[in-house]
């Protein structure tokens, strides 16, 4: 069953589940995806369907293979790709087809050097693999226009998104192994003030979290009753690294610092009142009168 007929079916089922892109789907018709899979699995191999190739590692479902790659063109061709997870090989055997250069990293090397046999089948020359030593990416060929994930970690990781250059695009699967997973699309914006780096780098991580509101409505409450750093701060990052949850995350910092600034203002009011009647008893009330001046001056 891996006739052309096969493939074709294949193809129509794409169209039908909503990949539009024509290159794309012709990729998908004419490339071998037989080649990528164990021969007692190669009459489901034009099935729209994971399936396991060893070393508890699966190929990629044609319609995932094929959405990821369309979001990558969508805007146009990059000049090169970093993909991170090679696997069987056969997602960067379809971006080579497509892409002038193609960097695949995986962190298993049998799978590595059986997904090198086949690109060196069907003479994708413009595939450079690299056996990755559980780092992620490959920095030294940075920056990259475009990155793509097939492994799904907790959050995106930060040395990904360093490695993508200024306006780029990477498409990654978030989520645990027992939980959903998320396909996220990110563009990095031109780059951030030095002083706010830590920040940012903090804000990004739990942006990418499933559970970063109620990390923004914890820290906007405390912030909001101790200290006077605007909640901006920690929203702008957040609102850049989930676009799709933007005016959740602005409610929620209004919401909780109105909440934060009402309460911080009813426990400062409270505490004046207990401590003054003790200050004035031990005899510091003149010094404690020149410091409220000198702060309500200042």
């Amino acid at each position: 069953m891996t006739s052309q007929r096969t493939r074709d079916r294949l193809v129509q089922r794409l169209r039908e589940e909503g990949i539009r892109n024509q290159r794309v789907l012709e990729v998908i018709r004419t490339t071998p995806r037989h080649l990528f899979i164990d021969e007692a699995l190669a009459h489901r191999a034009y099935e729209d369907t994971a399936l396991p190739i060893g070393m508890g590692q699966t190929i990629s479902q044609p319609y995932i293979v094929a959405r990821m790659t369309e979001i990558m063109i969508e805007h146009g061709i990059p000049e090169k790709i970093l993909e991170v997870g090679t696997g069987s090989g056969y997602q960067s055997a379809v971006l080579a087809r497509l892409i002038p250069k193609v960097y695949t990293v995986e962190r298993i090397n049998a799978l590595l050097n059986k997904a090198r046999q086949c690109h060196r089948a069907l003479r994708l020359n413009n595939i450079y693999s690299k056996h990755s030593d559980g780092s992620w990416g490959w920095p030294e060929k940075a920056p990259y226009p475009a990155i793509m994930v097939t492994a799904a970690p907790e959050h995106v990781p930060e040395s990904l998104l360093e490695q993508l250059s200024v306006g780029g695009r990477m498409v990654i699967p978030v989520g645990t192994l027992s939980g959903v997973q998320e396909l996220r699309l990110i563009t990095r914006t031109p780059g951030r003030p030095m002083i706010f780096k830590g920040l940012y780098d903090w804000c990004m991580r739990c942006a990418a979290h499933r559970h970063a509101e109620r990390y923004l409505a914890g820290v906007s409450i405390i912030e909001s009753i101790f200290f006077p750093v605007p909640t901006a701060l920690m929203v702008a990052p957040m609102a850049v690294a989930r676009p799709d949850r933007a005016v959740k995350i602005a409610l929620i910092a209004t919401v909780t610092s109105v909440l934060g600034g009402l309460f911080g203002y009813a426990l400062g009011y409270y505490a004046i009142a207990v401590v003054e009647p003790i200050i004035e008893s031990a005899g510091y009330w003149d010094k404690y009168m020149t410091a409220q001046d000198w702060f309500a001056r200042w």
